[in-house]
């Protein structure tokens, strides 16, 4: 299975043992996210999908993945392995800073080539997961992994960086300086994002959940940004 990790460069990846037979194949993410992917005398289809801990909202891609044998083509089975730890590495909620958001191996290893929702929360919130916001933020992040990148930024660390993650057309609007407040960019484009008007209080799972589905869905358009 050496395979397996030479397929995850972005991936710490340990093989524990030695010998030409792997019993099981586990992934472990940081945020305490793990499963089992591999179980020898288990077919892949049911090791990938036995695993309620992770994400199930995934692409049609995920769910044809495990087809193969392990035992008749070894090959492809650790192709299937690597890609199906590859796309449920990242974590739900990214922390996201300067240095890493400007890393091109960091970013491309956090998100691909996923579209990023990015929540911009004051220290308080950003600190304390069982708020009301972050519970919601994670939720409807758990519910979209496969369709869009979750991020978190404490404005209070970094305001001259947040001050620049709003529409070049919105001036000194009032609703730019009230938190939490949301966006979505794409990685090929730092110059235009799609932003939600609504923020604070009454930004609620609801107003989240749909807002992210508008975007995916293209019914809300990227508009020209202050650069971010």
């Amino acid at each position: 299975m050496e395979g397996v990790c030479r397929q995850l460069p972005h991936v710490e990846c340990f093989l524990l043992g030695s010998g030409p037979f792997v019993g099981t194949v586990e992934i472990r993410r940081r945020d305490g996210v793990e499963g089992v992917v591999y179980r020898d005398g288990v077919s892949l289809d049911v090791s990938f999908s036995d695993n309620p801990n992770l994400h199930t909202d995934h692409s049609a891609r995920d769910h044809m993945m495990g087809q193969v044998s392990c035992q008749v083509s070894p090959v492809d089975c650790v192709t299937e392995i690597g890609e199906f730890i590859a796309s449920h590495s990242r974590v739900t909620l990214t922390e996201l800073t300067p240095l890493l958001f400007h890393s091109p191996v960091s970013y491309n290893a956090l998100f691909g080539n996923l579209p990023v929702l990015v929540a911009m929360v004051p220290h308080s919130i950003a600190q304390s997961p069982q708020t009301q916001f972050m519970t919601d933020l994670l939720s409807v992040a758990k519910h979209h992994y496969s369709s869009i990148a979750t991020a978190v930024v404490d404005v209070d660390l970094y305001p001259m960086w947040v001050s620049g993650m709003s529409p070049a057309s919105a001036g000194g609007e009032e609703w730019v300086w009230s938190f939490p407040r949301v966006f979505v960019f794409r990685l090929d484009n730092h110059h235009q994002a799609a932003f939600s008007r609504v923020t604070g209080d009454r930004l609620t799972r609801d107003v989240l959940e749909r807002f992210v589905e508008k975007v995916i869905e293209g019914r809300i358009e990227m508009e020209p940004c202050n650069g971010i």
